[in-house]
């Protein structure tokens, strides 16, 4: 079967304005300039946010076990690094113990998402807090499970809901029931991100001594996520991604060993894909 292209109407003589606009793009200096006051809320929007940092602040204080549970791909993997280096550097700028571990699943073992038996065994470890990255909000019955067991958990996460809501945890998600946040594409990353932002915001209350805006030398790690997870490329997403851009340039973060910028020839490929393909969906 033959095919016909069909070209769009010219729009626009300017050629970026006409390729914005082809893309429904109507605002082309918010989308080529992306401002941090301009294009961010702030975390508070989110309705369980206060919540959420108390309940992990006082199991820090208290020397409580936390296990921050990701997801085995990019954004399970940046979004539970991201927490689990702030909730480091908060214990050791207010003298706090630290009890926190990650778990990260296994595909063929755990599969996605938050199994009974890691339930079962985090229990029966002691855990009293569990923080879910980028999966949790499709546990309902696991997390009930976690809640009989004498932990508490906190959801960050951005997926689709399951048949099970969650309702014994504390849920950032920017599609949960009733949830004002105004970004419904953040990926789990970012929620994660938001998440940690507030707790410096109150650490800072508390009596540490972080510069202004600390948390975002953690952006390296949304950029990471937002992008490999295809996640839209619009609004406070492309603001993050931005931003998180320029930190990825200049962090001394390192993994396996080695430098973000000694791992470009190999992350460059990877992510100029994964924008283009964001791109395509604008």
């Amino acid at each position: 079967m033959s095919k016909v292209w069909s070209i769009a109407p010219r729009v626009s003589q300017d050629i970026v304005a006409h390729l914005l606009q082809s893309r429904g793009v109507q605002e082309a200096e918010v989308f080529l300039h992306p401002d941090w006051e301009r294009d961010t809320y702030a975390p508070a929007v989110f309705s369980a946010m206060e919540q959420a940092v108390d309940r992990v602040l006082f199991a820090l204080k208290n020397g409580e076990a936390i296990v921050i549970h990701g997801d085995y791909d990019a954004d399970g993997v940046s979004g539970s690094t991201l927490l689990y280096t702030a909730l480091r550097d908060i214990a050791e700028r207010l003298h706090y113990p630290f009890a926190v571990n990650v778990f990260l699943p296994d595909r063929e073992q755990d599969g996605y998402g938050v199994a009974m038996h890691t339930v079962d065994r985090l229990g029966a470890e002691g855990v009293k807090v569990l923080i879910t990255v980028d999966c949790g909000i499709a546990n309902g019955l696991e997390l009930c499970r976690a809640k009989e067991l004498g932990m508490d958990t906190v959801v960050c996460d951005h997926h689709q809901m399951g048949e099970h809501y969650p309702s014994d945890a504390i849920v950032l998600h920017p599609l949960a029931p009733g949830e004002s946040y105004p970004n419904k594409v953040l990926c789990g990353t970012g929620v994660a991100f938001k998440f940690a932002s507030a707790l410096f915001m109150k650490a800072r209350t508390l009596g540490a001594n972080f510069p202004e805006g600390v948390e975002k030398w953690s952006l390296d790690l949304v950029a990471v996520a937002t992008v490999t997870d295809v996640m839209p490329l619009l609004g406070e997403n492309r603001a993050l991604e931005y931003f998180g851009l320029k930190v990825l340039a200049k962090t001394r973060r390192r993994v396996c060993g080695r430098s973000w910028i000694s791992l470009a020839p190999i992350l460059r490929p990877l992510i100029r894909k994964a924008s283009a393909f964001a791109l395509v969906h604008v």
